[in-house]
Parts: C-alpha cells; structure tokens; sequence
C-alpha cells in the first residue's frame, strides 16, 4: 500500500508488577493518570537495573516482581471495535482489564483470554487519552482469587467469554506474576498507540 495510510500504524506495550498487601492503600494510585507514567518509567527503570525512586511513597519502588514490558499488536476484534466507535455504530468503551493464566501466544485472532482469572471495572482515572494512545491501568486488589498471573487485555464487557464483548489486545508474559490471594495486589497497564510510523 502506497501513500499515507501506509505509514500508520498501532501497537500496544503491556507491563506488570506485584506487591506485598501492606502497601496497597497507597500503590493502587500507581495507575491512574497523575501517576501513570511516570510508574511505568519506574518500572523500566527496575527492569534497567536502575533506582526507581517513587515520589508517591517517598522512597524506592520495590515491587515483588515485575513483568518484562512488552510489545504486542492490538487483535482484528478491538480493531473492528474501534471502526464501530469512529462511525458510531457502538457507543460501548473498554471500561474493563481482564487477566488470566493462559500462556499460548498472541495471534492477533483472540476474542478472549485463553483462560481469565478476574475482570475489574476501570474507573474514568485508570483509562484515558493520551495524545494518540489509549492508557489503561487495571488494579487487581488483593481480594483476587491465587493464580500465576501471565495474560491480560482491555475490554469492553463485564462479562468474560467470546460473544459477550470484545478485548482490544491481549498480552502474554511468562514467568507471569505469583499472586496469593489476601497477601499480594497487582498493577498491570497497557499502552495503546495509534501513531503514523516514521
């Protein structure tokens, strides 16, 4: 394809972290959009071998573990999505994470998660715009049930399973992160580009 529209392009970059309970009432902030940014900077920092000084707590951030940013490509379906939206044929948002312990890979044909753990609400502060990016920034309390978490996507129904909504993207990472339920949280957010290529 010649001309412009060969030069767009999408993309979306996931990343994750746990934490010990005791500090939840104050990480969850991590992602929402004062803190968005610069928790996913902290995060490649660690990741660098870095100090991550968290402004929010006034000392180091020092997650549990961390999973590897990651660079995926938004599925056919949250494409579609996204056609419906920009002609108004839907008015329905991806309000919702959902996470899971499936570890087949991406293939861009996914309609659901290969096996979901939980799905959270997204509040008006954990989604939003920016610039040409969607951020979306899911906080997975320490209520949600044990699993290894390694699989998680934006989505637009509060009811998991194909048919019932679509995901936007979905994002795979072994080794995923170890939550026990009632003593580990978890943060995962996911970047959404839309952005002409250079």
């Amino acid at each position: 394809m010649d001309g412009p529209a060969a030069n767009m392009g999408h993309h979306d970059v996931g990343r994750g972290a746990l934490f010990s309970k005791a500090d939840e009432h104050i990480l969850r902030k991590l992602v929402t959009i004062p803190h968005f940014d610069s928790f996913n900077d902290l995060l490649d920092r660690k990741l660098n071998g870095q100090t991550a000084f968290c402004e929010l707590i006034n000392k180091p951030l020092d997650p549990l573990a961390i999973l590897d940013t990651k660079d995926d490509i938004v599925v056919i379906k949250g494409l579609q999505h996204m056609a419906k939206l920009g002609v108004g044929e839907s008015a329905t948002i991806w309000g919702y994470m959902a996470c899971g312990t499936g570890t087949n890979g991406e293939t861009g044909v996914e309609e659901e998660l290969q096996t979901e753990l939980a799905r959270i609400s997204l509040g008006a502060g954990s989604r939003f715009r920016s610039g040409v990016s969607m951020k979306f920034g899911g906080y997975f309390d320490s209520n949600t049930p044990t699993g290894v978490v390694t699989e998680f996507a934006p989505a637009n129904s509060a009811t998991p399973g194909a048919g019932n909504g679509d995901i936007l993207c979905r994002t795979v990472q072994t080794p995923g992160l170890n939550h026990i339920n009632l003593q580990t949280f978890f943060l995962l957010t996911q970047v959404v580009v839309l952005a002409a290529i250079p």
